[in-house]
Parts: structure tokens; sequence; C-alpha cells
């Protein structure tokens, strides 16, 4: 009986040690690009638009600038029409330095894209330097405003993060950017045809119980690909940690969508 107990004792130490190495030590110091076709009717002469999603950077929580680098360089490999962030690219609990904030500026400057880089604030975006980090890499801050994006003489596309706007402009395509995705259940969703959302950080995954430590706004939608009538709703599970520097069956990602008639 006794060396049942400690065979189980042994095995369960094992399979701790294991979960603490992957999710303290590797996981959240890798990533991988999720690639989606999203098929919409009504996207017409926009049809094969590239838009990349980042979102939950948390600049140096965990992801440094080696690891910043790789993420945009491979952004660059898939030369998007547009790139999407979606909050947090810092994080309230780093004190950074003006060579901090500098190198990364200048590195998100390095992201090309063929028609522009929208951003939104997430609630770790709280400095004084927000407005001029995200001028000086060329990013479009569209919190709380919307923007229309504008191809030859093809109906224009909506990016969005203003909750109840009366929209003058005709589009074809209209995306909604939010950080905590539980939000949407506040606004009138269905006149969308993609929101983008982050904040989760996808939670913690365990085989058979699913994703668990799954902060507020997040608690419905959480991570993935949701259809909701005809809106499609994704959440991505964000590129760095936020309190805890720990992820399991959780692989930090870029997502990448092409959108298709």
């Amino acid at each position: 009986m006794k060396k049942h107990i400690i065979r189980f004792l042994i095995i369960l130490l094992i399979i701790i040690t294991y979960v603490l190495i992957v999710g303290f030590l590797i996981e959240p110091y890798k990533f991988k690009t999720n690639e989606m076709k999203i098929t919409k009717a009504n996207i017409d002469k926009w049809n094969g638009f590239k838009i990349v999603h980042l979102s939950d950077i948390h600049y140096l929580k965990t992801l440094n600038n080696d690891m910043l680098n790789k993420v945009i360089k491979e952004v660059n490999l898939i030369n998007p029409d547009i790139v999407i962030l979606s909050g947090d690219l810092l994080n309230k609990d780093i004190s950074y330095t003006n060579d901090d904030l500098k190198f990364l500026e200048e590195t998100l400057k390095t992201i090309k894209t063929k028609l522009g880089k929208y951003i939104i604030k997430g609630d770790n975006d709280t400095i004084e330097e927000w407005n001029s980090l995200v001028t000086n890499s060329d990013f479009i801050d569209i919190t709380n405003t919307y923007e229309y994006l504008f191809k030859d003489d093809n109906m224009p596309i909506l990016i969005s993060n203003k909750m109840d706007e009366e929209y003058k402009i005709d589009t074809c395509f209209k995306i909604f950017v939010i950080h905590k995705a539980d939000d949407i259940e506040n606004m009138d969703y269905k006149y969308y045809d993609l929101i983008l959302a982050g904040h989760s950080l996808g939670g913690i995954n365990i085989p058979l119980i699913g994703r668990v430590n799954l902060p507020m706004g997040s608690k419905k939608y959480s991570y993935g690909v949701y259809e909701l009538d005809n809106t499609t709703l994704i959440v991505s599970n964000g590129l760095g940690t936020n309190e805890t520097k720990f992820r399991f069956m959780n692989t930090p990602s870029i997502n990448f969508y092409r959108i298709v008639k």
C-alpha cells in the first residue's frame, strides 16, 4: 500500500514540476501565429483584406526587447493591410525609463502595413507618455473614436472604439475594437461585422476543466472565436502576461485574419 502511495506522490511531483517549468519558464517566452479566414459577403472589393491583431503586450513584464523584435519581424512577413492593437501595450506595474520607451517607440515604428496601424488603450495603458509614444510609433489612437479606411474608389471600412455612434458614411465592412470583450453586452454589437478584443490573456488552460483565472471583463467571452448572429467576435489571448508571469497550454499569439467573400 505504501509503495502505491509513494509512486502516486512521485508521479504527482513530476506533473507539478512539469507544469511549473512550462508555465513559468517556457510558454510565456514564445509565441505563435494563428491564421484565420473570415467569410463576409459584404466585403466587396476589399476581398482578401489582411488584418494582424495584436493584444496585451504588457511590455517588459515577460515580453522583452528580443521577443518584441521577433514579433514585429513575423508581422512584417505577413505584409498586412492593417495592424490593430487592442489594448495593454504597457503594464502599470512597470516603471519605464526613457530608454525603454524610446526603444518601444522605435521598434513599433518598424511595423509595416499597406494602409495603417490602429490602437486603443487598455486598463494598463496609464502613463503620461502614452499619446506621444503612440504618435511617434505611427499608430492611430482610436480610443473612444473611429476612423474610416479608404482604398481607391471602394466603399470604406469603418474601424471604431466608440459605442452608440451615428455614422454618416456608408461602409462595406465595420470593425469594432474593444479591450474587454464582455463590454459588448452594453452595446449594439450586431451593427458590426467583426469585433476584436483582448484582456483575458486566455486564462490558464487546464485539461478536462477548461480555462480558469479569467479577469473581470472576460468571463463570458474569454478566448477564441464567437459567432453572434452576423457578427464575429474574436478574443486574442495576447502576447504578454500581466499579474503573474505564467501561461500553461495557452501560447502567446499573433492573430492574422484574411477577410474573404
